[in-house]
């Protein structure tokens, strides 16, 4: 299987992560980090997310020293106002929007625009986007901004995202339909959601804006459009 690869990678990459809070856990309460966190705005685990494997080890290390009433060695660990500095910047980057595709190509060629056309049998209100694995799927959209919020995802939902890579191939495992910001017929969440039999409408412009999370969504992945559902339709449906 082609996805079976990254499957290994991302499963190591958890344990590393699991293993990373561990650690940092241990250096807040054994006094390798003194400082108090400030819940509203960082956790260990997000401290923990900003150290390289590297310093994870000599951070391990260090905590393994004062355990046993030796002295560490600290000089290569990452202050914590280095790691609240990495995560600010961090934070800063994952606020800003994803890049919408300016030039979008297509099977007939390039359209030159931020955003799709309305094609042939497009509804009216529809939000319209390069359909790039057939199918039709009505359900609700969970709108995951990072992949760090994979675990909003319950089975049977849309995922609606910014984009993909293969860091969120197990996300669509869970998923029904695929709805992306920017993308195209060779991109990698265009590609799973065709090998996984999911509609899948990429480059539909705003999508994480425009689709409540929560929302009742049709994803047509044949005609390549997405329609939102007023919550009073719902209701009728439902009596």
């Amino acid at each position: 299987c082609r996805e079976a690869p990254k499957d290994i990678i991302l499963k190591c990459q958890t344990e590393v992560t699991f293993t990373a809070h561990r650690v940092m856990s241990r250096a807040f309460a054994c006094g390798v980090y003194t400082d108090a966190l400030d819940p509203e705005r960082e956790t260990e685990r997000a401290l923990s997310a900003m150290c390289t494997w590297r310093e994870v080890g000599l951070l391990a290390k260090a905590v393994d020293a004062v355990e046993a009433s030796a002295t560490p060695d600290l000089t290569h660990v990452p202050s914590l106002a280095v790691l609240r500095d990495r995560h600010t910047r961090y934070s800063a980057c994952c606020a800003n929007p994803a890049p919408i595709n300016k030039v979008i190509t297509t099977l007939d060629g390039c359209i030159h625009d931020s955003a799709m056309p309305r094609g042939e049998g497009v509804p009216d209100g529809a939000l319209c986007g390069l359909g790039v694995s057939s199918g039709t799927i009505t359900g609700t959209a969970r709108v995951i901004k990072t992949i760090s919020d994979g675990h909003r995802l319950q089975r049977g939902d849309i995922l609606v995202a910014p984009y993909s890579d293969p860091g969120w191939t197990s996300v669509f495992n869970l998923a029904a339909g695929v709805v992306l910001e920017v993308g195209g017929n060779l991109t990698h969440g265009s590609v799973v959601a065709r090998e996984l039999g999911l509609p899948g409408v990429v480059s539909v412009a705003k999508a994480c804006t425009h689709i409540p999370d929560g929302a009742t969504i049709t994803v047509d992945g044949t005609l390549g459009y997405v329609m939102v559902h007023a919550e009073e339709e719902e209701e009728g449906e439902a009596e």
